[in-house]
């Protein structure tokens, strides 16, 4: 009889001190919420460089889409290179904030950027600067289905790079007026451009660019055979142009 007395006793002390530590052990897997700014873990240091450091807010500001914060700390850092008279770094700032402003929905401010970005780079004498910038302001108006003023300022483009034609800018300028001619139903202005772009790409061994560019043009063809006639004219056929050697 005690020895039964003594083990019912042993098992009532021993489930008295399950009861016991059951609310730590629910405290302990109830999920804790833990409040921390992603930007903390930010592996990379702010630049010690103050313009640098306000580009570095800059983009930051644009990924978490804070785009007035993202204006401010861009025209902070314009002001400091203005002031060390950095104007290449001051128009691929104005750039920048451009493309900010073109995210943020605000056409009007972010051509105002282009444009002044236009201006630095052509103070510098950088051709292919002023006309990434101008057909950046042709990329807008064709996002916004502006057809003809996209086309203006892509020709604006392609002016300024009248002695400067075997670049990337040149042949996507091309690229992109080709695209904008296929949507306006100018096929054969577009299979002109999409040729260009092609030979461009392929005399700088960009074999990607100009694979992509075959392609179009080939299906331009097939269509044009099957419906309005579109063959590529034998003036704009070059028989000397060669692709660009695939890559091992």
């Amino acid at each position: 009889m005690p020895r039964f007395v003594n083990k019912k006793r042993i098992a009532l002390a021993f489930g008295f001190l399950i009861l016991l530590g059951l609310p730590f052990t629910i405290i302990r897997d109830l999920p804790v919420e833990v409040k921390t700014d992603t930007r903390e873990l930010n592996p990379y240091k702010e630049p010690k460089d103050p313009a640098a450091a306000y580009l570095h807010k800059a983009s930051d500001n644009y990924f978490y889409r804070e785009f007035d914060a993202a204006a401010d700390n861009y025209m902070k850092a314009i002001a400091i290179f203005e002031e060390r008279e950095d104007w290449p770094h001051v128009a691929r700032t104005y750039e920048s904030l451009g493309d900010l402003y073109l995210w943020a929905n605000r056409s009007d401010e972010a051509e105002k950027s282009y444009l002044t970005a236009v201006k630095y780079h052509t103070q510098n004498n950088d051709v292919l600067g002023q006309a990434t910038a101008l057909k950046d302001i042709g990329d807008m108006y064709s996002k916004m289905e502006d057809l003809e003023e996209s086309e203006s300022w892509y020709l604006k483009s392609l002016a300024v790079l009248k002695e400067e034609r075997g670049n990337r800018v040149f042949g996507n300028v091309h690229e992109n007026l080709g695209q904008l001619y296929w949507k306006m139903e100018r096929i054969a202005e577009a299979m002109e451009s999409f040729m260009h772009a092609r030979d461009t790409y392929g005399a700088l061994n960009y074999r990607m660019g100009y694979d992509h560019m075959e392609n179009v043009l080939k299906r331009l063809q097939r269509g044009g055979e099957s419906t309005h006639n579109h063959r590529v004219p034998g003036s704009m056929k070059n028989p000397y142009h060669n692709p660009p050697p695939a890559h091992p």
